[in-house]
């Protein structure tokens, strides 16, 4: 498949999308609450910014994957600390990684404004639907004037992936997390390809 088909098959979110996209939010958590999973996986972005919200799907137009962005910072650091406060109850330690992380995202430099997740079913993984969504987004948000964007790795697969495409290493919070960031005034060049 070239990177044209894989682009045809991405598509923007649908409201009916919601229970899917819970699902593969869940998928790498499988000891954890659903419910405090999607909390910080998904649930802010398909509930306040659903229109820059991207899935990736199959031959039967199932999602396999997501890309989900917030471009109203504003918003996002009101309303995102409710979402993790959810986790206080059902995973102390998660609610920590996620506040600690929340906290030192205001560190970050300038040209990196909008925040997104990404996540692709691991059988649909390495099949260029992560890398077609990310192009996807890029897309949407340059048509937005947005300058730039960035994303939390929390495993060595994700910080990989994202540094194959050209991101930025911008911030480690700890052991486990690092930020990353995409300039859209300099993206490298073979990032369409």
């Amino acid at each position: 498949m070239n990177q044209t088909d894989k682009l045809n098959f991405i598509r923007p979110y649908r409201t009916a999308d919601a229970k899917t996209v819970r699902y593969i939010a869940h998928s790498d958590f499988k000891d954890d609450a659903m419910s405090a999973v999607c909390a910080v996986r998904c649930d802010y972005f398909i509930d306040f910014e659903p229109e820059h919200c991207f899935v990736a799907f199959d031959e039967f137009d199932k999602p396999v994957g997501y890309i989900l962005c917030s471009v109203n910072r504003d918003r996002f650091s009101h309303l995102f600390p409710e979402y993790i406060s959810q986790l206080k109850r059902s995973n102390r330690k998660m609610y920590s990684e996620q506040n600690q992380t929340y906290k030192q995202l205001s560190d970050l430099p300038q040209g990196y404004s909008a925040r997104f997740v990404i996540n692709v079913l691991p059988s649909f993984q390495g099949k260029g639907r992560g890398k077609a969504l990310v192009q996807r987004l890029v897309e949407h948000l340059k048509g937005m004037g947005v300058d730039g964007m960035h994303a939390v790795a929390d495993s060595p697969s994700l910080a990989a992936f994202y540094e194959r495409l050209g991101f930025d290493k911008l911030l480690r919070i700890n052991k486990k997390f690092i930020v990353y960031g995409l300039s859209f005034s300099k993206l490298p060049s073979n990032f369409n390809s």
